[in-house]
């Protein structure tokens, strides 16, 4: 049935063209020529708007001739008897130009097989066709073209012997594809040998008419419908809903192993861990694997195409890069080269990457692209540069703090020695007391027992009884004396009450004796500290009161103390004349070395000392020492 439904529209034109032969022999043959023009041209159109696309060329070579072919057939139809547009030619020219379309035709479909496996150039092979077109329209239209009709005679012996000669070419063509038809499609090569067949049963048939609207003409003619509707089977319809089959056969498998073997490599480079780029001449994207895509935060679809450098290179970059990248290109194929760059991710954030670079050419085309994988390094970089810093700080941390010991160190010899002077002074100073008054009380006292021993013999009661009452002074004023030595040394107050109350006790007596005025403000600690700490900060304050007394001139000291989790803070403030800090640091005046005791025996207790002063504006000093 379906073969049917497509014979029976044939045989529908079949008989309508033969009424209008009978009607009309002339719209008859116009018809026809214009249907194979018509295909002619279509064909022509497919092959050479597919060129870039079909490695065809056996197609070119035929879609290019067909257009001269279908220019023959124009001016066949309109140079023919009746038509009137050359109207002082008669038959000979429509025949002659019949005659050089099929020797074109012919020759172009024995050729074509033979650029199977040739390169051609379209526009070589279309100015070929046109300069031997217009060598024939030359020879035609100026009389050198053989007679190939003769009024009241018919066809001439040039006109039979070329039918014979195109009937010849056909059957050569068609044996020469047939014996290549396993790198055809089996389709389109069956409607190409019954095109020719049909073209040499038309040719056989145009050497027998004698009139040009004769029954052979029109038997030849129906030949060469039959035969162009095969070609527009083969061609034209084949190629608008199966272009595929137009492509060699064998290219066709090649194509699918490629495509096999481009989706395993593709596989393959979305597998690997690195990132695989292909960037061609133009500067354009032609491949990019999934770790590119991941990594520049891109997707694939809209990634390939784009230009590598305006999408994905920072634009402080761009100059340097693309430079590399023309050297590069223009180097030797195949050679590697190591490199890391900066990238540009969709997110606007620079990564650097480790680039082996190379370059393939192809060689028939000389075409060549950089072929780029690398490894993501910026982690890597931040890594080693933020190690780099921390051991650049590291190395001035510890220089710095070597210098500090150092200097610490040197301090602290420095406080060791003038603590040991201090002491050596302290004990002089003692050793002095004792002697100047210890000493002699004991030795009065040891002369008035001398005397009272040689009295009690006379039983002399009166100077016995003041004898007793001068020793009795001598003892308590000794007392007192080692009393106060033992205070100077430490007071008793600071082992019994605690740092605060000793401070408060010594302010009580420094102000009675200088008649400076003391304000305690604070109260005792809530913890007692070592017995180091309390004593050093209670001579710290007597260091203090002592430069108040002697340097400032003041009138009122304020003494605060406090303490919290961090540790404890001794701050004592007058209203003295006050100095220059830095002139006194650098002065080696040593009597203002109090200042200096001060700040070394806050160091010896692991504190620290801030003295602030200005002249005119008394002076402030604050003893920190952590717990």
């Amino acid at each position: 049935m379906r073969r049917f439904f497509a014979i029976a529209p044939a045989v529908v034109i079949a008989a309508g063209l033969y009424l209008i032969s009978l009607f009309n022999y002339l719209l008859f043959h116009s018809l026809v020529e214009l249907f194979a023009v018509v295909i002619a041209f279509g064909i022509f159109m497919i092959a050479w708007n597919s060129r870039k696309f079909i490695d065809n060329n056996y197609f070119l070579v035929l879609g290019i001739s067909f257009f001269f072919v279908g220019v023959f057939d124009i001016g066949h139809t309109l140079a023919y008897k009746g038509m009137n547009v050359f109207p002082s030619a008669g038959p000979n020219l429509a025949t002659q130009l019949w005659i050089a379309g099929r020797y074109l035709q012919g020759a172009s479909l024995f050729a074509a097989p033979f650029f199977i496996d040739r390169t051609l150039k379209p526009a070589t092979v279309f100015l070929f066709y046109t300069a031997v077109s217009a060598v024939l329209m030359i020879s035609i239209f100026g009389g050198g073209f053989p007679a190939s009709f003769a009024e009241g005679t018919g066809l001439t012996p040039f006109k039979v012997i070329s039918e014979y000669a195109v009937i010849v070419l056909l059957v050569l063509s068609a044996i020469v594809l047939m014996k290549q038809h396993e790198r055809f499609d089996r389709k389109v090569l069956r409607f190409i040998i019954g095109s020719m067949a049909c073209i040499v049963l038309s040719e056989m048939a145009f050497t027998l008419y004698r009139d040009v609207y004769g029954v052979w003409n029109l038997v030849g003619h129906y030949f060469k419908l039959a035969s162009y509707y095969f070609l527009y089977r083969a061609m034209i319809k084949t190629g608008f809903k199966e272009p595929y089959s137009l492509i060699l056969h064998d290219l066709k498998q090649s194509e699918e192993r490629l495509l096999a073997a481009k989706n395993r490599a593709e596989t393959y480079l979305n597998l690997a861990g690195t990132l695989f780029v292909v960037i061609d001449s133009s500067e354009k994207v032609l491949l990019m694997n999934r770790q590119g895509c991941e990594t520049l935060g891109c997707d694939k679809d809209t990634v390939i195409g784009s230009n590598w450098f305006e999408a994905f290179v920072p634009m402080m970059d761009r100059k340097e890069e693309r430079a590399f990248f023309s050297r590069f290109l223009s180097g030797r194929s195949g050679a590697i080269e190591y490199r890391e760059s900066a990238v540009l991710t969709a997110e606007g954030k620079e990564r650097t990457i480790a680039w082996h670079y190379t370059v393939l050419s192809d060689d028939p085309t000389g075409a060549a692209v950089v072929v780029s994988s690398g490894e993501d390094i910026t982690s890597r970089l931040e890594y080693e540069h933020a190690l780099e810093k921390y051991q650049g700080k590291l190395e001035q941390l510890v220089k710095l703090r070597t210098g500090e010991l150092e200097r610490t160190n040197d301090r602290l010899m420095l406080v060791s020695k003038k603590l040991s002077e201090a002491e050596n002074v302290e004990r002089r100073k003692i050793a002095r007391e004792l002697h100047d008054l210890v000493g002699q009380n004991l030795t009065a006292l040891g002369l008035n027992l001398n005397i009272m021993k040689a009295k009690l013999a006379s039983r002399d009661l009166a100077v016995l009884d003041k004898r007793i009452a001068d020793s009795m002074s001598l003892i308590e004023e000794t007392t007192v004396t080692i009393r106060d030595v033992m205070a100077k040394l430490r007071p008793p107050v600071l082992d019994d009450y605690g740092l605060f109350a000793a401070i408060k006790g010594y302010a009580e007596k420094f102000s009675d004796r200088t008649g400076i005025t003391v304000i305690i403000a604070g109260e005792d600690l809530e913890t007692r500290l070592d017995m180091h700490t309390e004593t050093s900060l209670f001579r710290i304050a007597q260091e203090i009161l002592n430069n108040v007394a002697k340097h400032s001139g003041a009138t009122s000291v304020l003494i605060g103390m406090s303490q919290d989790e961090q540790g404890v803070a001794l701050v004592i403030e007058d209203n003295g004349k006050g100095f220059d800090h830095d002139e006194v640091k650098r002065s080696k005046n040593k009597g203002r070395w109090g200042l200096t005791n001060i700040t070394e025996r806050a160091l010896s207790i692991g504190g620290n000392c801030a003295i602030e002063s200005e002249p005119g504006k008394g002076t402030r000093i604050r003893v920190e020492v952590r717990i």
